[in-house]
């Protein structure tokens, strides 16, 4: 399935998806929409701090068995503590996307703070990366 949908978060596109159907028809679509979904990714145009214009910064869900559950149960809410894993299956929270841009110079903190989701998981980004002395987007 490929579509476009208006939802910053890798989450609420699921949910959004969702509440597209009937409340009696849910069930099946939430279902269905476990099985068949591969992947969502969704980007958010930010600031760059040299002014130049606007970067990307994207969330990526890649499903995998744990995602799969928690929307087959209708427990989406629960799906982007389910993508902090700090990339160990590929997946990337916006925060984490957020952090890695201003951890690497190109956008600023307050448009790092502005446009997460939890200005909190950046701050903690942040004090893991400067204890490591290198950001935690770094795998190696």
């Amino acid at each position: 399935m490929i579509s476009t949908g208006h939802a910053p978060y890798a989450a609420q596109t699921v949910e959004r998806i969702v509440d597209l159907f009937p409340f009696n028809e849910r069930f099946s679509v939430q279902m269905r929409l476990a099985s068949l979904l591969d992947a969502v990714l969704c980007q958010t145009l930010v600031p760059r701090a040299d002014g130049s214009g606007r970067i990307a910064a994207v969330e990526i869900m890649q499903v995998n068995a744990a995602i799969r559950n928690l929307i087959r149960e209708g427990r989406v809410t629960q799906v982007t503590d389910a993508l902090r894993d700090y990339g160990k299956s590929g997946n990337v929270t916006l925060d984490e996307a957020l952090f890695k841009f201003y951890w690497d110079g190109v956008i600023t903190t307050e448009t790092a703070l502005k446009f997460s989701r939890d200005p909190e998981e950046i701050l903690r980004l942040n004090s893991e990366a400067l204890t490591r002395k290198k950001s935690p987007a770094d795998r190696t």
